[in-house]
C-alpha cells in the first residue's frame, strides 16, 4: 500500500466521499420508509412535503455520487502514472550487472501483468473492500434502527460467512503466484523467440520452438484455470449464501409483519437495506480472495519501486567530485563468472590519458570482460581498477558514464529519427560539430539521401548493419567524452571504411582510446601507443607494436 500512503490526502478524500455516498443511499431507504408509513398513517400535506424533500435530496445524492466517481478515477489515474514512472525510474537506476540478472521479458511482464494486478486486485480493490464493509456496516445500523431482531440474525450469519471466506481465501495465494510466474516465463519466451526469428527460420527450428511454446502456453493457461476455478467456487458459494440470507429475512420479516411487530414501510426499508447489503457481501467475498492472493504481486511491485533498495544496489560510497586527469590503473585483476574458472587471471596494466590502446586476442581471451569491468558493468572482481588513484568501486556509476563512452558490436537504435539517434536528444550539440562527426564516420551521403528526419524502425531494421555501426560510432564521438572504448565496433564495417574511421579517431588528441578487437592490420597496429595481447585471460605481451616479441603472429 506504499503508493496509497504517498497520496494519503487524496486517499482520505476518496474514503470520505464514499462514506457520504453510502450514508446518502441509506437516507433514501429511510425516506422510502417514511413515505410508505405516511401514506398509511399521515396527511396528504405531510406527504407532499416529503415529495419536495425527496427531489432535493435525490439531486444532492446524484451530485455527490458523480463527484465521488470522477475523483476516484482521477486519483487512480495519478496513482497509475506514479507506479509506472516510479518503477521505470528505479529500473534505470539499476547498475547494468543488476539489471541483467532478470530477463527482459520479466521487466515487460512487470509493466503489462504485475502492475495491472497490483492496481486492480490490491489498490483499487482496497477501496472497494472499504466501500463494501462500510455499506454493510451502515446498512446494518439502519436495520438495527428498523428492527433489532432481524438485524441480529443477519449479523450472525454474515459474520460466520466472512470468517469462512477469510480462511478459505488462503487457498488462492499459491495459485495466483504461480499464474504470475508462468506469465513471466511465457512473456520472456515469446520475446526471446520473436527476437530470434531469423535464426529459427534459417536453422528450420519451427517445429521444436512450437513445441516449447505449447509447453509454456499450457503451463500459463493451466495456472490460470486452477486460479479461476477456485475463485469461481467462491463466487458460486457467495451467490447462494446471499440468496439464503434474502429468503431468511423475507420469511422472518413476513411472519413479524403478520404479528404486527414491523410496519409495511419498515419491512420494505429492511428489504431495501438488505438488497444494499447482499451485493457488497457477495463482492466482498471475491475481493478478499483476490486481495489476499495478490499480496505476493504487491511485494514484487513495491520492492521494485523502493528507491532505498535501488540506492543500496548502486554503491556503498558515492563520489561526484572527480575528474579524469591522469590514468586508469588495473592491478592484479581476477574475474570469474562461475567461481570455477578465471576469465581474467592476474591482469595488470595502465591506460594513460589521451593515449591510444588496442587490446587484441582470440575469442574467449577475456577482452570483452575486461571492457565490462572498466565501465563497471561487471563487478565482484578481485584486484583493483582505479581512476586517478580512486577505486572504481568507490565511484558513482553516473560519474563513470560521464567520462566513458562505449560502442559495442551489438548496437541498439531507438525507433526515432536519424538526428535523435545521433544526438541522443542533446539539443546543445552544434550543427558544426555534427557535420564534422558525420564526415569522419562516412555518414554524409547517407544522411543527404535519407534526411535528418528519416525515422529508423525498431532497432534500425530499415538500414544496413554498416550504417547502424557508423551511427553508433558517430553518437559516441558526439558525446565528446575523454575515454572511448570500442568493443569490436568495426566488425560490421567494410575494411576500407573501418580503416578510415579508425585513423581519424587515432588522430583525435583529446580522446583516450581503448580498441578491443581480434581483427587488425599491421599498419594500423603501428599507429597505437600500446598494443595489449591477451590469451586465455592473461596479458601475454604489452607495448608498442615494434617492441612486441611475437608481432609476426599477431596480424
Amino acid at each position: 500500500m506504499k503508493f496509497l500512503k504517498k497520496k494519503k490526502i487524496g486517499y482520505i478524500c476518496i474514503l470520505s466521499l464514499i462514506s457520504v455516498r453510502i450514508i446518502l443511499n441509506i437516507g433514501l431507504n429511510l425516506i422510502l420508509k417514511e413515505m410508505l408509513d405516511a401514506m398509511q398513517n399521515s396527511t396528504e400535506e405531510h406527504f407532499k412535503k416529503l415529495i419536495i424533500f425527496v427531489v432535493f435530496y435525490f439531486a444532492g445524492a446524484v451530485i455527490v455520487t458523480v463527484l465521488s466517481m470522477i475523483f476516484n478515477l482521477y486519483f487512480f489515474k495519478n496513482i497509475g502514472i506514479s507506479i509506472r514512472v516510479n518503477l521505470f525510474d528505479n529500473i534505470l537506476k539499476k547498475r547494468i550487472e543488476i539489471f541483467n540478472k532478470n530477463r527482459n521479458g520479466d521487466y515487460i511482464s512487470l509493466f503489462n501483468n504485475e502492475v495491472v494486478i497490483y492496481e486492480n486486485d490490491v489498490l483499487y480493490n482496497s477501496i472497494n473492500i472499504f466501500s463494501d464493509i462500510l455499506t454493510v456496516l451502515f446498512n446494518a445500523i439502519f436495520m438495527i434502527y428498523i428492527n433489532k431482531n432481524l438485524a441480529c440474525i443477519m449479523f450472525i450469519t454474515v459474520a460466520l460467512f466472512l470468517f469462512f471466506i477469510s480462511k478459505l481465501s488462503c487457498l488462492t495465494v499459491n495459485p495466483k503466484n504461480n499464474c504470475v510466474l508462468c506469465n513471466r516465463n511465457y512473456n520472456s519466451k515469446i520475446k526471446e523467440y520473436i527476437s530470434g526469428f531469423e535464426l529459427i527460420k534459417n536453422y528450420s527450428l519451427e517445429s521444436f520452438i512450437l513445441k516449447k511454446i505449447k509447453t509454456y502456453t499450457y503451463d500459463l493457461e493451466q495456472s490460470k484455470y486452477i486460479y479461476k476455478k477456485i475463485t469461481a467456487i467462491f463466487e458460486v458459494v457467495s451467490g447462494y449464501f446471499n440468496l439464503a440470507i434474502t429468503l431468511c429475512i423475507l420469511i422472518i420479516g413476513g411472519l413479524m409483519n403478520f404479528a404486527n411487530a414491523i410496519t409495511i414501510g419498515g419491512l420494505v426499508a429492511m428489504i431495501q437495506a438488505l438488497n444494499s447489503i447482499i451485493t457488497p457481501i457477495s463482492d466482498l467475498a471475491v475481493r478478499i480472495v483476490k486481495y489476499k492472493s495478490s499480496v505476493g504481486v504487491a511485494k514484487i511491485i513495491e520492492d521494485e519501486s523502493d528507491i532505498k533498495e535501488s540506492v543500496k544496489e548502486v554503491k556503498k560510497v558515492i563520489r561526484h567530485d572527480l575528474y579524469f586527469e591522469k590514468q586508469i590503473d588495473i592491478k592484479h585483476l581476477y574475474f570469474s563468472y562461475d567461481d570455477k574458472r578465471n576469465v581474467l587471471d592476474d591482469i595488470s596494466c595502465t591506460f594513460l590519458k589521451n593515449k591510444k590502446y588496442v587490446v587484441i586476442g582470440s575469442s574467449g581471451s577475456g577482452k570483452t570482460t575486461l571492457c565490462k569491468l572498466l565501465t563497471h558493468e561487471l563487478c565482484n572482481n578481485k584486484g583493483q581498477i582505479e581512476i586517478d588513484g580512486i577505486k572504481i568501486s568507490d565511484i558513482d556509476d553516473s560519474y563513470i558514464n560521464s567520462i566513458v563512452t562505449i560502442v559495442k558490436q551489438d548496437i541498439f537504435l531507438f525507433n526515432d529519427t536519424i538526428k535523435n539517434n545521433l544526438t541522443l536528444y542533446d539539443i546543445d550539440i552544434t550543427d558544426e560539430k555534427i557535420d564534422n562527426i558525420i564526415h569522419i564516420t562516412g555518414l554524409t551521403e547517407f544522411i543527404e539521401n535519407k534526411g535528418w528526419d528519416f525515422k529508423l524502425e525498431e532497432n534500425g531494421r530499415n538500414i544496413s548493419g554498416g550504417e547502424k555501426c557508423r551511427i553508433a560510432i558517430a553518437r559516441a564521438l558526439l558525446k565528446n567524452r575523454n575515454i572511448l572504448i570500442l568493443d569490436e565496433a568495426f566488425a560490421n564495417l567494410d575494411k576500407i571504411i573501418a580503416d578510415k574511421i579508425e585513423k581519424d579517431i587515432l588522430n583525435m588528441k583529446n580522446i583516450t582510446l581503448i580498441n578491443i578487437t581480434h581483427r587488425i592490420s599491421e599498419n594500423m597496429l603501428r599507429k597505437y601507443d600500446q598494443v595489449i595481447v591477451m590469451d586465455d585471460g592473461k596479458i601475454k605481451e604489452m607495448g608498442a607494436f615494434s617492441e612486441l616479441n611475437n608481432r609476426q603472429n599477431i596480424c
